[in-house]
């Protein structure tokens, strides 16, 4: 991914929230730990990653650069975030939360880790998309599909992922349904409201802004076009991504 792409910095700009190089921040669901190496090769030194799986196994490596690194990288397995309150200025998310089975607890630590005006931007995949991104198959993340037969038909389609080819449409079905089930969980923008006003967050949706900072061509078009029709911007959240804006208020 490249560099100038960590878009929440800009709109963290756009909404005249401050981050600077002394800011702490935070990289919720920080995977291979790329997104953290980016904000501190940025000059963001104050730049921590978390994952619920500890991804510093062999199985499933955090790249560090050099050992002292793993210090930036934190886990616990029941998602109680290992900080203490008020620890940082922004903690962001980069298709993430789709994953989050428990989202409640997993919003509720991070309101008790953020500073007062402190903000947390989450990019996630639109609830209605209609080829589910991870699986790739039709409307396989919507829980009425959730079923094993409908991952069949599409096995037997020749839908898969690259590491599955070769395996039965049977296996591909039973693998899909099983992740589909333990690691998919999508809410609508509607369910987000409703979960997130038991905090007194201020909640925006900021596509456009996040189009906006893109450095592809071909994006900063698109968002030129979106600046003029609104409606272009709610389609891309309710078919394509959203880009989740919270700030914790100052007192």
């Amino acid at each position: 991914m490249h560099s100038a792409d960590v878009r929440q910095l800009a709109i963290c700009k756009q909404k005249g929230v401050p981050i600077t190089p002394d800011s702490v921040i935070l990289d919720f669901g920080c995977a291979d730990g790329h997104r953290t190496y980016q904000l501190r090769d940025l000059g963001y030194r104050h730049a921590f990653g978390y994952n619920k799986d500890n991804y510093m196994n062999q199985a499933n490596p955090v790249r560090v650069r050099q050992e002292a690194d793993r210090e930036w990288f934190r886990f616990s397995g029941d998602g109680v975030l290992p900080w203490p309150d008020g620890t940082f200025d922004l903690i962001l998310s980069e298709q993430v939360f789709e994953h989050v089975l428990d989202q409640e607890m997993a919003f509720r630590e991070i309101y008790r880790v953020l500073k007062a005006g402190g903000v947390c931007i989450n990019v996630l995949p639109a609830k209605w998309h209609l080829i589910e991104p991870h699986l790739k198959v039709p409307l396989g993340g919507y829980k009425p599909f959730k079923f094993w037969a409908w991952y069949y038909l599409w096995a037997v389609l020749g839908v898969r992922h690259a590491y599955q080819k070769g395996k039965s449409s049977a296996v591909v079905a039973q693998r899909n349904l099983t992740y589909a089930t333990e690691s998919l969980n999508y809410l609508s923008c509607r369910q987000y409201h409703r979960l997130l006003g038991q905090f007194a967050w201020t909640l925006s949706w900021e596509e456009l802004a996040y189009m906006q900072a893109s450095y592809k061509p071909r994006i900063q078009r698109f968002a030129r076009v979106a600046a003029a029709i609104p409606l272009l911007s709610s389609l891309v959240r309710t078919f394509v991504n959203r880009v989740m804006f919270l700030q914790k208020p100052t007192n």
